[in-house]
């Protein structure tokens, strides 16, 4: 049975002591595509990639206070940011991929390391998002890949690889 129109003014937003709370800046905008938590010495820190202003954002974590922000844009000109993901391992290793690299940056945004993805990779680009979250051992990055398959075909799931490795000696 219908009770009448809804009261929507009933619902409010509490901030609670364990809230984090991340202010963004000017051009920067909530379109995370990953983020990851990492330490540096004795701070932790938490770093978002914003696909619409293509930057990578560092805040300290516990004040929540902005220290990098790294613009994309301008160090990958000549480069696509399609399907791009981000992460920081610390300050001057930053993984970075689209549709068809992994590219390690530091927090100047100089590239010191792009590697292809395979040669068909517009079925089959790594991802460094929170749902699959990149693992580095021994000089080896390990990444999930984003599935490109008809996910209700059983046989097709089967055939689908679901980890890139990246050696990064070479």
């Amino acid at each position: 049975m219908y009770a009448g129109q809804p009261q929507y003014n009933l619902t409010e937003v509490t901030v609670l002591t364990d809230t984090l709370s991340f202010p963004l800046g000017e051009n920067t905008y909530n379109n995370i595509k990953s983020f990851n938590l990492f330490t540096s010495g004795e701070k932790d820190y938490i770093s978002f990639y914003d696909e619409r202003s293509a930057s990578i954002n560092i805040y300290h974590l516990q004040s929540q206070v902005l220290v990098k922000k790294l613009n994309l844009g301008k160090s990958f000109q000549g480069h696509k940011l399609y399907k791009t993901t981000a992460y920081c391992k610390n300050f001057d290793s930053i993984f970075i991929t689209n549709k068809d690299k992994l590219y390690l940056v530091d927090t100047l945004g100089k590239i010191k390391t792009k590697i292809d993805f395979i040669e068909n990779s517009r079925v089959a680009y790594a991802s460094l998002e929170n749902a699959y979250p990149p693992i580095l051992k021994d000089n080896v990055l390990y990444t999930g890949i984003r599935p490109s398959v008809d996910d209700k075909s059983f046989k097709s799931l089967k055939k689908w690889k679901t980890i890139y490795s990246f050696d990064l000696t070479n």
